[in-house]
């Protein structure tokens, strides 16, 4: 797999490690990632980078979404990884915060801006 990504990263050298996208990005907030795959992983051999960051894992599930909300201002209620109303509202907002097409989906976009905005 990771050799067919660095094929596809010699050919189109636009696309960097920001513009990879899972299954993940087809669901709603509330949707676990079933595949649960080492994302930054293979990023990281594809683009021989053992620096991408791992902006997946820890919002990989919707508790670990309200953490992240929660830590950044944004009240999704209580963190019991039950997506609700509150969750949706709370990423709906993030979203706009972050400049995001507000759609209530968490995306690799949404992945991103998480992690850029707690980096600081």
């Amino acid at each position: 797999m990771a050799a067919v990504g660095r094929e596809i990263a010699a050919r189109w050298p636009e696309i960097g490690p920001r513009h990879h996208h899972g299954h993940h990005d087809l669901c709603p907030a509330y949707k676990q990632d079933v595949l649960g795959f080492p994302f930054a992983r293979l990023l990281r051999l594809i683009y021989g980078d053992p620096e991408i960051p791992d902006v997946w894992s820890d919002v990989w599930m919707p508790e670990g979404r309200q953490r992240a909300l929660a830590r950044l201002g944004f009240d999704p209620g209580p963190v019991d990884g039950i997506w609700g109303p509150r969750s949706d509202a709370a990423l709906r907002a993030f979203q706009q915060a972050a400049g995001l097409e507000v759609n209530g989906w968490w995306t690799t976009w949404v992945s991103w801006a998480v992690h850029d905005m707690e980096a600081g």
